[in-house]
């Protein structure tokens, strides 16, 4: 028999289905002060039983419901709608209303209202009843017509399918099954194959492969569940390994081991749970070097209702989705696995099975690129070896030192002529000055201890399974490796300290510092200190990295950091909102909120505080600032509505040309 449903993980109390949460008003405050904010554009007096908050739009519904405390499945009446940015919509109750199950979901344990054991009583009595089509028992005239009958309600007349199959009268028929047997012995038939998407371009977990550096020409590739095979034919045309296999549209193709296997959206669409993590064990079986595993995110459902099925739910074209939060969804693949999940993307995790290629894909992935320095004078020596010692100089930069023998192409040949490589860089020293390279070394122990500092996240390794290169940074850069986790234990304490956060971020020296915050481009971020990177890193951690976000919000008090969309950046003088994500570090709650539909937009006004003075469009920033300033276009927060910069522009006869204000 199927278990009840759990009242809300995110909130402790509340109904959870199809990226919404219910509960009833009298917990309204377990939702926080959106509720209270959306309140103010309630009609005065308006009464309302319910409030619903919708997890993807932060759209907050107020919805009468009557004859909530009297009925076991109470109708829905009229409610009214508020969204994020204001806007109000009423919504009247349907002619065939729609019902709540499960109300006991909505209060607590003690709510006086109505005999809450009792509704988890009536909740067990049908749940589990055979024959029924979840994707209609929502609507009061289905529940009353089908359903009622086979729980022996007096006065319910059962019609011809609910009769069929019953074995005596008054009592039910419980399925017993699994829900993968359930779903193939019920009306519901769930069409997996229908969720396979034809895509134009890359999947995201393989973007995120690609990005990270995980998947190139040396690498081979297997798709564990590939659709359509969209990412093996683009992959194909990068000359890159690749092979897969998918249950409807590749089932006799050979299950292949490779060094980097994708199950791509894959998880989500599987009703039956002990199948699903039979597939991630199979695919992670496949897998030499490291599994990509990809899932639907909370916030990523639709904001219409979808009726609940096993875990997840039914979409209106019969198919099952699972929407995971990113914290649960990383508990899961490590229940599973036993093995770290690191987080590349909200909904997508890289499980790695080679400890020296996880630790090198963190020690990049918090390493910065610096240019090579220039010459400052001319020297005859170098002059001679100017082919044999500018490629050595990029291998400098990179390292931040002088490397060991096996660890540049030409060592060998550098030592002949120069008779050690120490000896080369002196005359790279001497012709290009000291002090950059001493600037790039302190860089360079700067990311390492960035590094060290939140892989204490996940259990530092022991210093032998570091990657050699890293092995000797640390040597040469501090001199051992419990002197270096020694500092980077002190500075991730320290990213816990509101005090120390507010104080790093108001000596950075880059972004906009307002009363609560440091604002800055996504840019900016290799300009930090260590103790705002690892700020930035343990939200990182947890949310991946968000490709499209171009603005980072550090929270100076809360333990918070938003990253923030403004679509087209570069090119757009004014560029509207498009989305933030904020990342909780306390709570490690992802919440995301989508503007690209608001007819309205809030527009950046003030991109050039928010770029590094060696930012490309800087000057372009600074001269629009400067325009806007003389025509007196000032805005404390940096934001304006879309309509009132029109305006504004209208009034002065102006108008964008570029990033100029020209006259209309």
């Amino acid at each position: 028999m199927n278990s009840l449903p759990k009242k809300s993980k995110r909130f402790g109390i509340g109904k959870e289905i199809g990226g919404a949460v219910y509960l009833h008003r009298e917990y309204e405050s377990f939702l926080g002060v959106v509720v209270e904010s959306a309140k103010q554009y309630l009609p005065t007096g308006y009464e309302y039983d319910v409030v619903k908050i919708n997890l993807k739009s932060s759209a907050i519904s107020f919805i009468k419901c009557e004859e909530f405390d009297s009925a076991d499945e109470p109708e829905l009446d009229d409610s009214i709608i508020v969204h994020a940015d204001g806007r109000t919509r009423r919504r009247s109750k349907a002619k065939d209303p729609e019902i709540y199950h499960h109300k006991w979901l909505f209060v607590s344990d003690d709510y006086a209202g109505f005999d809450v054991e009792a509704s988890r009583r009536r909740s067990l009595a049908w749940k589990d009843l055979d024959g029924l089509d979840k994707r209609r028992i929502g609507k009061k005239s289905y529940w009353v017509e089908k359903v009622l009958p086979l729980l022996g309600i007096p006065g319910a007349e059962p019609s011809p399918e609910a009769k069929h199959g019953e074995t005596t009268e008054g009592t039910k028929k419980v399925a017993a099954q699994t829900l993968y047997d359930m779903s193939s012995t019920t009306n519901v038939e769930i069409a997996r194959h229908k969720t396979a998407i034809k895509r134009g371009g890359f999947s995201k977990p393989v973007k995120c492969l690609l990005r990270d550096g995980l998947l190139s020409n040396d690498k081979s590739f297997f798709d564990y569940g590939c659709g359509h095979g969209r990412d093996l034919d683009l992959l194909s045309d990068i000359d890159i390994k690749c092979s897969g296999w998918d249950p409807a549209f590749r089932p006799s193709a050979e299950k292949q081991n490779a060094e980097v296997v994708n199950i791509g959206y894959v998880i989500n669409v599987i009703e039956n749970p002990e199948e699903r993590e039979q597939a991630i064990r199979r695919a992670w079986n496949l897998a030499d070097e490291v599994l990509a595993v990809a899932a639907q995110v909370e916030f990523a459902a639709p904001e219409k209702e979808q009726p609940a099925f096993g875990d997840g739910c039914l979409t209106s074209r019969g198919t099952f989705q699972k929407y995971y939060n990113q914290h649960d969804l990383r508990d899961y693949l490590e229940k599973i696995l036993g093995t770290d999940a690191i987080s590349a993307a909200p909904g997508i995790f890289y499980l790695f099975k080679n400890e020296e290629i996880k630790q090198r894909f963190f020690s990049t992935r918090y390493r910065r690129q610096y240019q090579v320095p220039r010459r400052r004078m001319s020297e005859v020596l170098f002059d001679k070896n100017r082919e044999l010692l500018e490629p050595f100089m990029e291998r400098l930069t990179e390292l931040g030192r002088v490397p060991d023998v096996g660890e540049y192409h030409e060592a060998n040949t550098i030592i002949e002529q120069f008779g050690s490589l120490k000896r080369a860089f002196k005359l790279i020293q001497k012709v290009t000055n000291e002090s950059p390279w001493e600037e790039i070394a302190q860089k360079r122990s700067e990311d390492l201890l960035v590094y060290l500092a939140l892989a204490r996240f996940r259990k530092r390794p022991p210093f032998s399974k570091l990657p050699p290169t890293v092995q000797r940074d640390i040597k040469v850069f501090f001199g051992g490796y419990k002197i270096a986790c020694g500092r980077a234990d002190t500075l991730l304490f320290r990213a816990g300290d509101a005090k120390a956060i507010d104080q790093a971020c108001q000596r950075a020296g880059v972004g906009h510092l307002v009363h609560n915050a440091l604002i800055f481009h996504k840019s900016c971020l290799r300009e930090l200190e260590p103790l705002l990177r690892i700020y930035e890193g343990c939200a990182r951690a947890l949310v991946g990295d968000l490709d499209d976000a171009n603005v980072i919000k550090t929270h100076r008090f809360s333990c918070k950091v938003s990253y923030i969309t403004y679509e087209e950046f570069d090119t757009n003088p004014f560029p509207p909102l498009t989305e933030r994500m904020k990342v909780s570090l306390r709570t490690q709650n992802i919440d995301r909120f989508d503007y690209s539909e608001w007819d309205d937009p809030l527009l950046l006004i003030k991109k050039h505080v928010l770029v590094h003075p060696s930012y490309p469009q800087n000057k372009k920033f600074h001269s629009l600032a400067s325009s806007q300033n003389k025509h007196g276009i000032v805005v404390r927060n940096g934001q304006m509505r879309k309509s009132e910069l029109m305006l504004k522009l209208k009034n002065l006869g102006l108008k964008t040309h570029g990033h100029r204000l020209v006259k209309q």
